[in-house]
Order: structure tokens, then sequence, then C-alpha cells
């Protein structure tokens, strides 16, 4: 009875031991990519921060419609020019659930709206693209 209760002692152990091993290895692969996503719209923000005011004479303006080529429309995407539709709409649709404002919306407001401008820059990029080739 005692090598029973060994074995099955040894075996609820293997399994609790690769439960916590498998978790702690998807705990941290969400934080390392919640970490990347959150650092890539800090430099989003630090970057529109910088470029987002145009001096005219004594005053200050936002440009808040700022407007980017082509180029940058397909690097926003993250694809090349050569990329043919339906590479384009599977951009489109990767950058929205990664930067998506959901995703961070319990990380508070300024994450939060760093997440919607990220959104509305993909949005813009992909309608500009769109109109360019002409497909829906």
């Amino acid at each position: 009875m005692g090598q029973l209760f060994n074995r099955i002692s040894r075996f609820v152990k293997s399994e609790v031991d690769d439960y916590e091993v498998t978790s702690a290895k998807y705990a941290d692969y969400y934080d390392d990519e919640l970490k990347r996503i959150i650092d890539e719209l800090e430099k989003e923000k630090t970057f529109k921060d910088k470029s987002s005011y145009k001096t005219k004479g004594n005053s200050t303006q936002k440009d808040e419609n700022k407007v980017f080529t082509l180029d940058e429309a397909y690097s926003i995407l993250g694809i090349k020019s050569s990329a043919t539709n339906e590479e384009i709409k599977s951009a489109y649709k990767q950058k929205m659930k990664e930067y998506h404002p959901d995703r961070v919306a319990d990380l508070g407001i300024e994450l939060k709206q760093l997440a919607e401008q990220k959104t509305q820059q993909i949005n813009n990029a992909y309608v500009m693209i769109k109109k360019l080739r002409g497909f829906n």
C-alpha cells in the first residue's frame, strides 16, 4: 500500500510541477509581450509629442491630423509595398489585435489613450493603402 501511495504522490507532484513551470512560462511570455506593447506605445507617444506641434509665429498648434506618406503607411502596418492585398488585410488585423485599446483598458487612461492613437494611426494607414489599391 505504501508503494502505491508513493507512486501516486510522485505522479501528482510531477503534474503540479509541470503545471507550475508551464504557467510561469506563459505568464512570463504575456508579461514580456505586454511590456513590449507598452514600450512601443510609450515611444509612439514620445515621437508624437515631439512631432505634433507646429510653430507659427509666436503660437504653437497641435497637429492632430498628421498626414503620412505611403511608405510610412506600409511601415505602420509592418509590411512591404510589394505585399498582396491579402497580406495587407492580414497585417492590419494583426496590428489591430495587438494595439486595440481594450487590451490595455485596465492599465490606466494614459496607456488606453496611447493605444487609441496607435489604433487610429493603423486605421489611417490601412484606409490610405486601400484607397490607393482600390480594394475592400
